[in-house]
């Protein structure tokens, strides 16, 4: 117990002198206040040692040029004359030759020094003898020259070989088919006894079948359009308007079946008809799918009027209502009064008096979007 106490208290201490050294500012400059050499500091030391060197070497520069003139100046007295002033051939000289310097003796001419023996020439050595020239050796016989050589079969002694079949006692072969005893085969289709076959369609009770169409109790179909009894329909934006059948007496109420066909899936529902149903993808009878970008929010409207079902579409679709196949309506630009699209779209929406229209008969089908929608009363 007493040994952690000691431990701890000694710990303390430390921390406490730390602390104290961290607290202290640094005081003075180290180039002033450093260390001391002989009462100078160090950094005086080392930039008076680096005057030293350059006082010096300025010495030595001073020293070195003195010398090299000291010493031109020694041979210009002497006499002593540059390479161009002794050689007059390299340039304009005092007029002295090479070793001609003043207090000099010329050197002699090349083969004029005392003692000097010049060499024999090439060919006058003693006991030379020339060698004889090519074609000049003795037993020498010269090649004939070019185009006057003796011909292939012109050397003495040549016997020429006599020719392909000219060598005594050659027989020559007979040609083929010029052999004796030798019968050549008759050509083909002139053998004894031959009989050729009929061409096709020759041969002996050979019957050709009729041609296409020409088969006895063959009847060809009519062309299409000229059936019996056919009617052409008629052609697009011809077509005579469908008349408003009535179907209902006053106060029924018809039950519309809706089978809605929509990637795949078929769903079947029903609804009453008492003044209209709308078709769409937000707050309708009848809701489409809404991931279906195509179709509107209320695309279309089926009504009914004087006891017969109309369909209608909706300004609000901008694909329009496709009933069997055929585009019954758009969105409008403007209404009657020439106001601009947002007030028509909201306008035509409502009651869309700007929309024909066009009757709906059991079993049509309408096409809203990617939805195909079969209906039946």
């Amino acid at each position: 117990m007493l040994g952690s106490e000691l431990d701890l208290g000694s710990a303390l201490d430390i921390l406490g002198q730390m602390s104290q050294l961290a607290q202290l500012q640094p005081t003075g400059n180290w180039f002033t206040d450093g260390e001391r050499i002989f009462g100078v500091s160090l950094p005086h030391w080392l930039l008076l040692l680096i005057g030293m060197f350059l006082l010096a070497g300025m010495g030595i520069a001073v020293l070195v040029l003195v010398l090299v003139l000291s010493r031109k100046k020694k041979k210009r007295a002497a006499g002593y004359a540059p390479d161009w002033q002794r050689n007059p051939g390299a340039g304009q000289g005092n007029g002295f030759a090479v070793g001609q310097n003043a207090g000099s003796a010329p050197y002699p001419a090349y083969g004029q020094a005392p003692g000097y023996r010049p060499e024999p020439a090439y060919g006058q050595r003693p006991g030379y003898e020339p060698d004889p020239g090519y074609g000049q050796r003795p037993g020498y016989e010269p090649e004939p020259a070019y185009g006057q050589q003796l011909g292939y079969g012109q050397r003495p002694g040549y016997e020429p070989d006599p020719g392909y079949g000219q060598r005594p006692g050659y027989e020559p072969e007979p040609a083929y088919g010029q052999q004796p005893g030798y019968e050549p085969e008759p050509a083909y289709g002139q053998q004894p006894g031959y009989e050729p076959e009929p061409a096709y369609g020759q041969q002996p009770g050979y019957e050709p079948e009729p041609a296409y169409g020409q088969q006895p109790g063959y009847e060809p179909e009519p062309v299409y359009g000229q059936q019996p009894g056919y009617e052409p329909e008629p052609a697009y934006g011809q077509q005579p308007e469908p008349a408003a059948e009535r179907t209902f007496g006053p106060g029924e109420e018809p039950v519309l079946t809706f089978t809605v066909s929509y990637n795949g899936r078929i769903r079947e529902e029903s609804h009453p008809l008492r003044d209209r149903i709308v078709l769409g993808r937000q707050e309708c009878t009848v809701t489409l799918d809404p991931s279906d970008k195509t179709a509107s929010r209320k695309h279309c409207e089926i009504l009914l009027r004087d006891g017969a079902v109309f369909v209608r579409n909706l300004s609000g679709s901008q694909q329009g209502t496709v009933l069997n196949g055929r585009r019954i309506g758009r969105r409008k630009e403007t209404d009657a009064h020439g106001a601009g699209p947002e007030k028509a779209a909201v306008t035509l929406e409502k009651g869309a008096p700007g929309e024909e229209l066009v009757p709906l008969y059991s079993g049509d089908e309408l096409k809203l979007g990617r939805h195909r929608i079969r209906v039946t009363y």
